[in-house]
């Protein structure tokens, strides 16, 4: 990265009157190991591609061949340069930390607030209270997954402090700006409506929401083998249902030999369970589903496993809710009858923070620089 930072800087300095005109502009740095690297400005932006040695094509350079962005950036992990947009990191966990070294990588200038204990130094940063002023002249503002409460509370690993939001930061900020969250509830959007923000939901994009679904199913699994004294091989496993997490995780039960059973509302759903080679269940067989289950999943946010349905099943049963709070367990009833039920939500933060949180950071920036450039003239 190195290298592409000072071909960087060389490519600043020598194009920044064609900048100014609008006009494109690259220039080609060979490595020793025979890659190339062009800078190439469209219209004042700024990109980073590499480039392998090919045949001469066109008007580039002999050995080359320029490698567009868009198109292979998904493939290769290419970034479009985030120079010179300002960006607000308020509170988050060890994820939201890998997200601030991608930003700054792509040379991102960072403000962290509710970072006071993170250990970690990053290039052009800086840490500062919480206020009105440090939301003004940034570009994007980037909050926990978990976004904030009905009151504008967020949470911080590395902070001691409360952080609340008022509707005050938020007016502070340009219109048309971005708002990064993980989720968001209603106060969150309309804060973000009312002042004409734009507001990104990461955790409902499927680039997001199915990687992330990976963590999620090894965490889930974890403390299922922590807390029975069974193997899951051969186990009667049940996964309340059948989105992204839910598919994820009835895919790696069945790799390790349970016996699986897929409760799911749509038929579709269900179709793909029998595919599965597992058995698939309507809402309306609930009861009969979970009645001897060893392990039951929930992925459900809503009141599903209810004090009747608990009623029903195996007093020795474990249960992992991974829904979002307050999950889809009644657990006043699960704690008076001495069973085990767990509500574990936000897994990858807990059990793979690094690798949850480049997921998040390789979308995140994709987003913000696809903004950026879709937003000004």
């Amino acid at each position: 990265m190195g290298r592409a930072v000072s071909a960087r800087r060389e490519w600043q300095q020598q194009s920044s009157s064609n900048i100014r005109e609008g006009r494109q502009h690259r220039i080609y740095l060979r490595s020793d190991q025979g890659v190339s690297v062009c800078m190439q400005s469209i219209r004042g932006h700024a990109f980073l591609c590499w480039l392998t040695p090919l045949r001469r094509v066109g008007a580039h350079p002999p050995g080359t061949r320029h490698i567009c962005y868009s198109t292979l950036a998904g493939e290769r992990g290419l970034a479009a340069m985030l120079t010179g947009r300002k960006l607000l990191f308020v509170g988050g966990d060890a994820r939201m930390v890998e997200v601030i070294a991608q930003a700054t990588e792509l040379d991102a200038s960072a403000t962290l607030v509710g970072f006071d204990r993170l250990n970690r130094t990053f290039t052009d940063t800086a840490t500062a209270p919480l206020s009105v002023t440090v939301f003004k002249d940034v570009d994007a503002v980037v909050l926990p997954i978990a976004g904030t409460d009905h009151s504008g509370r967020v949470d911080s690993q590395f902070c001691d402090a409360p952080l609340t939001l008022t509707e005050a930061h938020f007016a502070a900020m340009r219109a048309g700006s971005m708002v990064f969250s993980g989720i968001a509830g209603p106060w969150l959007r309309q804060v973000c409506e009312t002042h004409h923000l734009r507001l990104v939901r990461l955790m409902e994009l499927d680039e997001v929401a199915i990687l992330n679904s990976i963590p999620t199913a090894e965490g889930a699994v974890a403390l299922a083998m922590e807390h029975t004294s069974i193997t899951l091989h051969g186990s009667k496993s049940v996964v309340l249902g059948f989105g992204r997490c839910g598919q994820t995780l009835a895919r790696t039960l069945l790799a390790l030999g349970a016996h699986v059973r897929v409760v799911a509302r749509d038929s579709a759903h269900r179709a793909r369970v029998r595919e599965m080679a597992a058995v698939a269940y309507t809402l309306t067989d609930l009861r009969t589903a979970v009645a001897d289950a060893d392990v039951v999943f929930n992925t459900i946010p809503h009141p599903i496993l209810t004090a009747e349905v608990l009623s029903g099943m195996n007093r020795g049963v474990v249960i992992i809710d991974i829904a979002s709070k307050p999950g889809g367990t009644d657990f006043r009833y699960t704690e008076r009858h001495g069973m085990t039920a767990l509500l574990a939500p936000s897994l990858p933060g807990l059990v793979a923070p690094r690798t949850a949180g480049r997921i998040i950071a390789d979308s995140l920036c994709r987003i913000l620089a696809q903004g950026f450039t879709d937003g000004e003239e």
